[in-house]
């Protein structure tokens, strides 16, 4: 089970050779033109890593965007917030055998991006949104065991930048669902234990602008890999809403109730 918060608001190699209309070969694959193609005419390169994921991650939202029928101004909207929110937090590009420094859940091959698509109805156009798990030169280390501090910079930095972007609630369960005794993880993680992703955020374009979700997996100390346990979540709901009467009904429910108690969270 994870909780989730909302605000509302392999083998590419850089982006050289983008010639306006005519598209962009990637491993041997022409990639769309449009949006993305025109926009790498002008993005200057950063890094090694960011060039790989903007050349990757690009054309696919570009392609969706366009897909999906978005308005070409709202394309390179979507674009240009990747490109100066997303790819510089997606971490070292794999190694030329593929492997990355660390393997997110989101991508089935580890890769730290995820895509959707919600479908139209009679009268709408579909949505697009995309999760990722920031990444930087600490995660994964004695520094950040969790990984969570990349995604702490930049959600700092969108509510910096973005009005509707509150992060009460995010500050408290990051707080609640997880200890702070970083050597003690690192102590656990010596012992064979294995850390992966706790913290992920989605971006999704809406008819009435961006969207920022943030969805977090408690870890704590002692944990296994397998479901947390209901005091976890009870203990930092209390603490974030003490006299909730649908809260207790619930965990009356699940402790007492004789088919409550076969239930767990995912």
């Amino acid at each position: 089970m994870a909780v989730s918060t909302s605000n509302g608001v392999n083998g590419v190699h850089g982006v050289n050779g983008v010639n306006g209309s005519n598209g962009v070969s990637v491993n041997g694959h022409k990639q769309p033109a449009g949006a993305w193609a025109a926009l790498s005419q002008w993005l200057p390169s950063r890094s090694p890593d960011t060039d790989y994921w903007w050349a990757l991650t690009g054309p696919h939202l570009a392609t969706m965007a366009e897909a999906a029928g978005y308005a070409i101004e709202q394309q390179y909207e979507q674009l240009l917030f990747l490109y100066h929110w997303i790819i510089p937090y997606m971490g070292p590009a794999p190694a030329a055998d593929g492997s990355l420094k660390w393997k997110s859940l989101l991508g089935v091959e580890g890769s730290p991006m995820e895509y959707s698509w919600k479908w139209n109805t009679p009268t709408s156009k579909p949505d697009v949104r995309f999760t990722m798990e920031a990444i930087n030169q600490f995660t994964g280390s004695a520094m950040d065991p969790l990984n969570q501090d990349a995604s702490r910079e930049m959600l700092h930095r969108l509510e910096a930048a973005v009005p509707s972007v509150d992060l009460t609630w995010i500050n408290h369960f990051l707080a609640t669902l997880y200890d702070h005794d970083r050597r003690k993880y690192v102590q656990e993680a010596e012992a064979g234990a294995h850390f992966t992703t706790t913290v992920m955020t989605a971006a999704e374009f809406l008819p009435k602008g961006l969207n920022m979700k943030t969805y977090l997996i408690p870890r704590k100390l002692g944990q296994t890999e397998g479901q947390v346990p209901m005091k976890v979540w009870e203990d930092s709901f209390m603490k974030l809403d003490p006299n909730n009467a649908a809260r207790a009904a619930m965990h009356e429910f699940l402790n007492n109730n004789a088919e409550g108690k076969l239930l767990s969270p995912l």
